[in-house]
């Protein structure tokens, strides 16, 4: 009876383990990574002025509006960490920057949810929700935080995946 009841806690702390490690795993590939792992590609220049997207506030606008300013597009999500660190980044990049057009994109649902959250925090720059994932897929974002740089003619330039500090985004965005 004892070694049998020894048995099941060790199958349980066992099973508990590889559940953990699991998650952790999936959490991971889902917030993306820090710091140093944080990592960047070139984008092939695809033009991306035709593309909407639609604010929290319900309007609708469209990235050549902003022809001639740099846009940095932020796919975030208020339950990542490193994402909410990158918002506080952004409160300070947009006040020192104000030249730089930034967009932040929740890719979780609920208008509401992510409107309180904002208004909470009192961020003032665009906010706008991925419906249906549409902005998340095209630009190839499977991690979280990751940001979009687009360049004065509408051209993606770098697409960066993790957090980034102030001085990073600066040089970066003023490739300096």
């Amino acid at each position: 009876m004892v070694r049998r009841r020894r048995y099941s806690v060790i199958a349980a702390l066992l099973i508990s383990a590889i559940v953990s490690v699991a998650i952790a795993v999936a959490y991971l590939s889902l917030v993306g990574s820090r710091g140093e792992g944080s990592s960047s590609r070139e984008a092939a220049s695809t033009y991306v002025g035709d593309l909407e997207i639609k604010l929290i506030n319900g309007t609708v606008i469209k990235l050549s509006e902003f022809r001639g300013r740099k846009v940095i597009l932020d796919f975030w999500a208020t339950w990542c960490k490193p994402c909410l660190r990158q918002l506080e980044v952004f409160r300070v990049f947009t006040r020192e920057h104000p030249d730089i057009v930034v967009i932040s994109i929740s890719v979780e649902l609920g208008v509401e949810k992510v409107r309180r959250f904002i208004e909470r925090y009192g961020y003032t720059w665009l906010f706008a929700i991925d419906e249906g994932y549409r902005l998340s897929k095209y630009f190839g974002v499977r991690f979280i935080p990751t940001l979009v740089v687009i360049d004065e003619d509408c051209r993606v330039k770098r697409i960066l995946v993790g957090l980034h500090e102030l001085e990073d985004l600066e040089r970066i965005v003023y490739g300096t």
